[in-house]
């Protein structure tokens, strides 16, 4: 790990005092990162389901709306035609 955080330290322009993290942190903020993984990975599924619904709602309102046109579409042709 020695290369990359030298290399970090340079891109970052952090002082060449810092010290190189050690593992011991992540190891601490392991159970952290996969709870925050997990309710990541949740909020997305909910998500993607509520983006589903309303596909699906708006293709409903739009079937109705053409349901009730084409019918206006038909009554206004027979009414035409008597």
């Amino acid at each position: 790990m020695k290369p990359y955080w030298q290399l970090y330290k340079k891109l970052e322009c952090l002082p060449e005092g810092l010290p190189e993290p050690s593992a011991e942190a992540e190891v601490l903020t392991f159970p952290l990162r996969t709870a925050w993984r997990v309710l990541i990975d949740l909020l997305a599924q909910e998500l993607i389901y509520e983006q589903k619904v309303e596909f699906l709602e708006r293709c409903l309102e739009q079937d109705i709306v053409n349901l009730t046109a084409s019918k206006n579409f038909w009554c206004n042709f027979w009414k035409l035609l008597d």
